[in-house]
């Protein structure tokens, strides 16, 4: 039996129908998955727990962190609010300022219409937006005094009850923060846990917490034998093999079974640890699944790391901790 949804439905359901539908205006472009079809798992699962170990601009903050939050603080999906932490209070106001300020001016029917200002006994700072009734919260991750009756606290997360926490660049927060920041959550029938981060070194940071996911991988789809290649797998097992020069000397991911080229039109994630047991959805992106990103360049770099500085390659562009 199929059932049919009303588009009021589906906005409500899929925050990455709503952004779709609502054509909602970025920094640079309206959103879509035109570009990016490995965001429509992350705009559209509805998991309790997940963490992206990622390299940069994979527009990872802004889909998963800034439009899920407020579709699900208009929708009144988190009713008791968001709790958004940054490593710093300059991080807070600058990301406030930069990403969400001009994302609600700039789409007032999808989203600034919800949001209170302070002439409608509202709020809506840098650090502190109210949206119906509820409250996004953006917060530094730092100790920030001491406390006698506690120990260690950060005195900017007393009182804030939440439905959903987002830790943005996890590497970078104190772990003792993030600790009570999950407790601002006590109460909530919701309890959404993000973690996000450029990886920095084994073991710690993202990369603690996407050992503990299911790890899931990047996989694409050969229009020529119909197989399934992870460029990122592909690249860690043999870089020389998995990307392929073209005669304009371009670079492509090969098909790892036929060695044809393989693009970003078809596209799932699997994970690769299969476990009833785990609760957290792990996924690990890398430049090499960007179709902004060439390839052969990222190849040349890993071959030969400008100043000699492999450590960046690993991080910022393959998305992998290195010491």
């Amino acid at each position: 039996m199929t059932q049919e949804f009303t588009t009021q439905e589906l906005c409500e359901t899929s925050a990455g129908y709503w952004a779709v539908y609502n054509k909602i205006r970025l920094q640079a472009d309206i959103f879509s998955f035109g570009r990016r079809q490995y965001q429509k798992e992350w705009m559209n699962n509805t998991c309790r727990q997940e963490c992206h170990m990622k390299a940069t601009q994979g527009g990872v903050s802004e889909a998963v962190g800034v439009l899920k939050s407020l579709h699900g603080l208009i929708y009144k999906k988190y009713k008791r609010g968001v709790l958004y932490m940054f490593p710093s209070s300059d991080d807070v106001l600058e990301f406030g300022k930069s990403r969400f300020s001009p994302l609600i001016s700039q789409n007032h029917k999808a989203i600034g219409q919800y949001v209170r200002s302070a002439g409608q006994k509202g709020t809506d700072t840098a650090s502190l937006k109210r949206v119906h009734d509820a409250y996004l919260y953006l917060r530094g991750a730092r100790i920030t005094q001491k406390k006698e009756d506690s120990g260690q606290g950060s005195s900017k997360l007393s009182g804030i009850p939440v439905d959903r926490c987002v830790f943005d660049e996890v590497d970078l927060m104190d772990d003792e923060v993030i600790i009570k920041a999950l407790e601002r959550m006590g109460d909530s029938e919701v309890k959404e846990e993000v973690y996000i981060g450029n990886p920095r070194v084994p073991g710690s940071g993202i990369d603690a917490v996407f050992q503990r996911s299911d790890q899931r991988h990047l996989f694409r789809k050969c229009s020529s034998c119909g197989e399934w290649t992870c460029a990122e797998l592909f690249f860690s097992e043999d870089p020389e093999k998995c990307v392929g020069i073209r005669d304009d000397g371009t670079g492509y991911i090969r098909c790892q079974h036929c060695e044809k080229e393989v693009g970003l039109t078809d596209v799932k994630w699997i994970p690769q640890v299969i476990d009833s047991n785990i609760k957290m959805r792990g996924y690990r992106w890398s430049q090499l699944s960007s179709m902004v990103n060439d390839p052969a360049e990222i190849l040349e770099q890993y071959r030969d790391p400008p100043q000699g500085n492999i450590t960046d390659v690993y991080r910022l562009r393959l998305g992998l901790p290195y010491v």
